[in-house]
């Protein structure tokens, strides 16, 4: 069970740090 949870959780937390960089990116380009 924890074999395949832990690998998913990870590329998840690392998918969604990918994704608020993006949005934080583009809000301060639009603020820019």
């Amino acid at each position: 069970m924890t074999r395949f949870v832990v690998p998913f959780t990870k590329a998840r937390t690392r998918w969604m740090f990918g994704f608020h960089r993006r949005l934080v990116f583009f809000f301060d380009q639009g603020t820019l």
